[in-house]
């Protein structure tokens, strides 16, 4: 019998998206605590400042992402939490688990309270600036940062403690969880940039000074969200799923013929976390098709087409940015939308992807029927797509299937992708990705936004 207080001790706590005071503080200094996640909307710095724009752009753009990420955590935990509830564990098992997940989102979620804090120092830096024309709260921020950093590495060093030597379960190709924390606490970007603002504080401009904070922002912003994907996808390999691997792997139907020799039988598969663009799925898509397009063009000395197979489109939103940015790109998406609202989000996508002519083809039909039926694919040969993104139905066996038909498409030396692995809410996607490739002498790489892919 499992006691009420460790479900209890579930809970994400207090709410993690706050709003700021309506106004910043009528002098400048001394800041208040560190809040998380203030809608960047309300951070907004004054306009026309020289220089400001791209650095403040780009830190919006990443503290927004980082907002996204540390709310989507908070219902990761307790979706674990509640899967862990559920499960045959003791008491004693339960809550170990419980702590290792609270341990590993305070460690981000710190890093996100840093962003913030920053972002609104800057911001009545420049405000401040603005109206006076001086700078003169250099010592505060001086003393800020220093304590901040400070701070940062505390917290590192107590999950260290706590999280990393007492738990050295080892993952193939990632190593131990103090390895992980270890790697996260060493970022050079990261590390390096912070100790440099703060030796050079008293000796910048005041303009200066300001785009320094944001890129900071940008940094630890950034480096929360790897965190939490490497460290979770670590204690999900070794500590957190609820069943052992290859489990999953009895009785799921398969319409093509693939090796199906007992999991248990054939090793770990490697998994290898990339420093990749963050900090959502088509960012890092975006880099893949850039290095392949790269890769093509050294090769044959002309310019190149890159073509891409996406299951599982909704929107299009995916298609659209990669189409947007990479003019090289021809995509084919494949979905059903067989759902109540299907024929609305259809028209939808269908609409926003008509600007894009022939780079852009959208088959209605079922993933099985697409690959099933003769000529579906207008002209894709078996072997000739250069990626393959599987974003659809996100059970084991869906998975599992469209993993294995798809990557016929796929040529040789090219990559098949997909999205949701390591996802406390989609863990039969790790375990379809695990059945597939154990025992293949294959490595799967993956990123923020729990992005995975490898090289056929």
């Amino acid at each position: 019998m499992r006691t009420s207080h460790v479900f209890g001790s579930c809970s994400t706590g207090s709410a993690l998206w706050v709003r700021p005071n309506r106004r910043p503080n009528s002098g400048i200094g001394p800041w208040p605590s560190p809040t998380l996640c203030v809608p960047s909307r309300r951070l907004r710095p004054p306009q026309g400042l020289p220089g400001y724009g791209q650095p403040g752009s780009r830190a919006r753009v990443y503290y927004e992402l980082a907002c996204q990420s540390a709310h989507l955590l908070a219902h990761n935990v307790l979706s674990l939490c509640h899967k862990l509830s559920g499960s045959l564990l003791d008491e004693q098992q339960m809550q170990r688990k419980v702590k290792m997940l609270h341990i590993a989102r305070h460690l981000s979620s710190d890093m996100h309270r840093q962003a913030g804090y920053f972002f609104r120092i800057a911001i009545e830096l420049l405000g401040h600036w603005q109206l006076t024309g001086s700078c003169s709260q250099r010592e505060d921020v001086a003393q800020v940062l220093a304590n901040s950093l400070q701070s940062h590495w505390k917290n590192m060093a107590k999950a260290l403690e706590e999280l990393g030597w007492q738990h050295q379960s080892y993952a193939p190709g990632m190593g131990s969880t103090s390895n992980v924390l270890v790697e996260r606490m060493t970022s050079p970007a990261l590390v390096d940039f912070w100790m440099k603002l703060v030796e050079g504080v008293m000796s910048t401009t005041c303009l200066d000074l300001v785009l320094n904070l944001v890129i900071l922002v940008s940094y630890l912003a950034e480096d929360a969200v790897r965190l939490k994907t490497h460290l979770f996808a670590q204690l999900y390999l070794t500590e957190l799923r609820l069943s052992p691997p290859g489990t999953a792997a009895e009785g799921v139907a398969v319409a093509l013929p693939v090796d199906r020799a007992a999991p248990a039988s054939r090793g770990h598969v490697p998994f290898v976390f990339r420093r990749w663009r963050c900090c959502l799925r088509y960012h890092v898509l975006l880099q893949l098709l850039e290095e392949i397009a790269q890769q093509r063009a050294q090769e044959t000395k002309t310019p190149v087409s890159v073509s891409m197979i996406e299951i599982g489109v909704h929107t299009a939103s995916t298609a659209r940015f990669l189409l947007d940015r990479a003019p090289f790109l021809h995509w084919t998406g494949i979905d059903p939308y067989e759902d109540h609202s299907g024929d609305a989000l259809f028209h939808e996508a269908s609409r926003h992807l008509a600007r894009f002519g022939h780079r852009a083809r959208l088959l209605r039909r079922r993933s099985e029927e697409a690959w099933e039926t003769s000529g579906a694919l207008h002209g894709v040969e078996l072997h000739s797509v250069d990626l393959l993104f599987v974003d659809g139905d996100h059970d084991y066996n869906a998975t599992f299937q469209d993993l294995v038909a798809w990557a016929r498409f796929v040529r040789p030396g090219g990559i098949v992708a997909g999205h949701d692995i390591f996802n406390p809410v989609n863990d039969g996607v790790t375990e379809a990705v695990e059945d597939l490739l154990r025992g293949k002498n294959v490595v799967v790489n993956f990123a923020t936004d729990h992005v995975f892919w490898w090289h056929t």
